[in-house]
Parts: C-alpha cells; sequence; structure tokens
C-alpha cells in the first residue's frame, strides 16, 4: 500500500515491501537527507551513456555535497548487473 508524504507542496509516496521500500514522486528532499544522515564518505553512482547526459545533470543540481564517483557502464552490462545485485545482494546494503 502506498503511503503519501507531503512536505512543502512536496508529494512523495513510499511503498513498503518486506525488505525495502520504493520511493515515488519528488524524491529530492528526501534522498539529500538520507544521505547526510548516513554521512557516507563516498558513493558510486552507475549509469549508462543516456543517464549520464540526461538524468546526471539534474540530479546533482538538486542533491548537493555528494562525494560520489561516477562509474559508466554499458546499457547492455548495466541490464546484467541490476539482475546479478537484486538476485545476489538483497537487502546486503544495510
Amino acid at each position: 500500500m502506498f503511503s503519501p508524504s507531503a512536505k512543502k507542496n512536496h508529494i512523495m509516496q513510499i511503498l513498503n515491501l518486506d525488505t525495502y521500500s520504493i520511493f515515488v514522486g519528488d524524491i529530492w528532499e528526501h534522498l539529500q537527507q538520507f544521505l547526510s544522515e548516513k554521512k557516507y564518505s563516498h558513493t558510486f553512482i552507475l549509469v549508462d551513456e543516456n543517464t549520464m547526459e540526461c538524468c546526471l545533470p539534474v540530479f546533482f543540481e538538486k542533491i548537493k555535497n555528494t562525494n560520489s564517483e561516477i562509474i559508466i557502464i554499458p546499457p547492455e552490462r548495466l541490464i546484467k548487473l541490476s539482475k546479478l545485485v537484486n538476485i545476489s545482494g538483497q537487502n546486503s546494503c544495510e
């Protein structure tokens, strides 16, 4: 079930599943808060060429103060990697 969360006219919905949650909508404020609270020393962002060109600038415009390394992966490898992580690493990042 989606549980709506509204703040400053920004609507975000959260779908809570057994082992993870999916955030839908305006997630930027929540993501910035999450990254700030976790205080990661470094983050890695996996992108393909299209995502790097079209989406990454928006990400860095919205999310500040990230010490991120960009890893560019060909689209066909990104699909294989996402399947591998989904199969072998469920909930392993917590």
